[in-house]
């Protein structure tokens, strides 16, 4: 058994623990698994990888600030809500710059789509924030930014169109936009209120976000390989 095998298999299996631990209010595995699952994905990129290129770091770097978030999350009540927040904008932003870097290999090259991931995710951002608009009160700001980030990193990765392998562009923009739906039930459950069901569902598109990312990084080859970017 290949080695990616062995490691789909231990995530699937952790991850699976993980719900698994949710679901029946063992609440100290399942605080434990979740930052161990992004430590995982770490190890695994730095193994695989061995952080080649300022996209890689980036990458890594994100998942770093993911993986704080995470840990300040753990804390009942959502008591570093902001921090959290904070975090986990600084995540994206790193993100996004990892993506800005594959748009620099071929900057004239068009992408048909990019219009449509800006209207297509900037009409999720403004609908998240009518919506909550009533509800965040003095919160109001740090969640517009947290919207617009992550929005912008969705677009980020529509951008990579034809720039990356096709594999990478795919897994990161499934894995983005997987992101952005556990960013909108973090948001929602914190004000409107949630159940098990919406917080096993937002801890599993969060990580598996994370894995997604993380595997189109492993995989990232771009399509012009003359360029100062790498």
């Amino acid at each position: 058994m290949s080695k990616t095998k062995v490691f789909n298999l231990s995530y699937a299996g952790l991850l699976i623990a993980q719900l698994g631990a949710m679901s029946l209010g063992y609440t100290s595995i399942a605080t434990a698994f979740k930052p161990m699952l992004i430590v995982l994905l770490l190890i695994w990129l730095v193994v695989t990888t061995r952080l080649q290129g300022k996209f890689r770091k980036y990458i890594t770097s994100g998942l770093l600030a993911a993986g704080a978030a995470d840990i300040l999350l753990s804390f009942p009540g959502n008591a570093f809500f902001t921090a959290v927040l904070a975090l986990m904008s600084v995540s994206y932003m790193l993100y996004i710059r990892a993506f800005s870097l594959d748009h620099l290999s071929d900057p004239h090259k068009g992408n048909v789509f990019f219009k449509w991931g800006i209207a297509g995710f900037g009409a999720v951002c403004a609908i998240l924030m009518v919506s909550m608009h009533a509800y965040l009160g003095s919160m109001r700001l740090p969640v517009l930014l947290y919207s617009f980030i992550f929005s912008w990193m969705g677009v980020m990765a529509v951008n990579r169109f034809d720039k990356v392998s096709a594999e990478s562009f795919r897994l990161i923009l499934a894995g983005v936009f997987i992101l952005v739906v556990s960013s909108i039930l973090l948001i929602t459950s914190k004000f409107y209120g949630s159940g098990l069901a919406v917080d096993c569902v937002r801890v599993f598109c969060w990580l598996s976000g994370q894995y997604l990312v993380t595997e189109g990084t492993r995989l990232r080859r771009l399509k012009v390989l003359q360029t100062p970017v790498d």
